[in-house]
């Protein structure tokens, strides 16, 4: 008898989960059986808990790490499991995962309460489970020794703040004879993936990007300058014990405590907005200003449109467009909530069908992308990459980009963003479209100016290309 496919069964979950384990348990099985957004799911599930805010932000850390390091985890399991994983049922590996997760990737949890948490957990699962998960757990902690290495090795599991944890045993593929192997295992990325930031950046560079990637990184506000200013909004922070730091452009605060956005003070009133550094600086860029007529392309959630609309001082108009109906009213929602009238929402098709007939002054195009700039903040992106979707994604850019093309009046601009490290969706793309136009003998356009942010240097990933129509 062939052993069942373990990838398709129906989810377990816990009826009313009592711990922060519990909970990671029961979200961890609904994304790998549905294989929705780890947000998504982990906010439906909390809500309908009486958890403690500290037991629903580990719940959360333990979530999100276990997807991110998917692969790392995996090698541990079947270095300790001697038994085909097929096997294992899934909800037995899920729980041995989440003990694995604290006692090697977890800062400030004793070892001896992560095993004891989960095999509680394991327990509550399955009466049957609980012997065989003390097992397992107890031998991982054999693995471990003392030491911080500062350098990769076979036996180097990175932990963080460009650190590894020296093993007892060679878990890993030697870093100097293929390193692509070693930072895709140890560091849990695609081997794909891997191989093209090796190519591209060089393996210390891409090493960097690993760790950033894994680490938790902090949370970036934007100030609604239109209802306080930063100073006002970080000194409200501090009043309610959040730590708050100044970013590099006047509206930017960047947020040292890890915490549920909508808890933060000023959230219902509109005072800020969620976003990256990096994606800060788009609507910087394009520069709309107030009375103006701008175009957003792929306007859902609204980030970047509620910026523009905040530095047009809500003069003006702005048409933010989008080809998903059930996400653009994330945009409506947005704006409400920040003051902002001069937004006006449509659907369009994939090709710009039902835009309006008008030319624009302004047109931002951040078109969907691979995501590789941003893969710390969204844990299960990284296992959604592959070649085939690439192109598939580069045929989309493309195209949206000549939409966007044909909207702009002359002299008009267009920015071109992604939150993507990837060349083949960043500069190539607008060196393709630069070269066809000009010999297309239509309307023609320039780069202005063109940026690659490189994860960690301060923030995510992104890449922003400023093209006017001169003609």
């Amino acid at each position: 008898m062939h052993a069942p496919d373990i990838s398709v069964l129906p989810p377990m979950q816990l009826l009313a989960p009592r711990t922060a384990r519990e909970l990671a348990f029961n979200v961890l099985e609904a994304h790998h059986a549905g294989n929705k957004h780890i947000g998504e799911v982990f906010d439906q599930a909390v809500d309908r808990t009486t958890l403690s805010p500290s037991d629903r932000r580990l719940a959360y850390e333990l979530i999100c790490g276990i997807v991110r390091r998917q692969s790392t985890l995996q090698a541990l399991l079947m270095s300790l499991v001697h038994r085909q994983m097929e096997t294992l049922e899934r909800p037995l590996q899920t729980i041995i995962k989440i003990g694995l997760y604290q006692i090697f990737l977890c800062q400030g949890i004793p070892q001896h309460a992560a095993v004891h948490e989960t095999v509680e957990l394991a327990k509550r699962a399955n009466l049957r489970w609980g012997g065989f998960v003390n097992g397992v757990l107890r031998s991982a902690i054999q693995l471990m020794t003392e030491n911080i290495l500062t350098a990769p090795s076979s036996k180097a599991l990175p932990i963080g703040h460009h650190q590894y944890r020296e093993l007892t045993t060679d878990l890993f593929p030697s870093p100097t004879l293929t390193p692509g192997s070693y930072i895709a295992a140890a560091f849990s990325f695609p081997h794909d993936l891997v191989e093209r930031w090796v190519g591209q950046y060089g393996v210390e560079a891409t090493i960097r990007m690993a760790f950033w990637f894994n680490q938790v990184t902090e949370t970036a506000l934007r100030v609604n300058l239109l209802k306080t200013d930063r100073e006002t909004f970080r000194q409200k922070l501090f009043a309610a014990d959040f730590v708050a730091e100044a970013g590099d452009l006047p509206e930017t605060i960047r947020l040292l405590s890890t915490v549920r956005i909508s808890t933060l003070p000023g959230f219902p009133e509109g005072e800020f907005s969620v976003q990256d550094l990096s994606a800060q600086h788009a609507a910087r860029r394009l520069n709309p200003q107030p009375g103006e007529v701008v175009l957003d392309l792929c306007a859902a959630p609204g980030s970047k449109t509620c910026h523009m609309a905040e530095l047009m001082q809500n003069q003006g108009e702005i048409i933010a467009a989008d080809t998903h109906g059930g996400r653009i009213r994330q945009v409506y929602e947005n704006a409400e909530r920040l003051g902002l009238s001069i937004i006006r929402t449509i659907t369009i098709g994939p090709r710009g069908e039902n835009l309006p007939s008008m030319e624009f002054d302004k047109v931002l195009a951040d078109v969907p992308c691979s995501n590789t700039g941003v893969l710390g903040k969204r844990p299960e992106a990284r296992w959604k990459y592959s070649p085939a979707h690439l192109d598939e994604l580069r045929e989309m850019q493309a195209t949206i980009l000549r939409t966007a093309a044909g909207k702009v009046r002359i002299g008009g601009r267009i920015l071109y963003s992604t939150c993507s490290i990837e060349p083949l969706e960043n500069e190539e793309i607008v060196q393709q479209f630069l070269a066809a136009t000009s010999e297309a003998g239509g309307p023609q356009f320039r780069l202005v100016e063109e940026q690659k942010f490189m994860p960690g240097s301060p923030a995510d990933g992104a890449y922003q290309a400023l093209i006017e129509r001169v003609s």
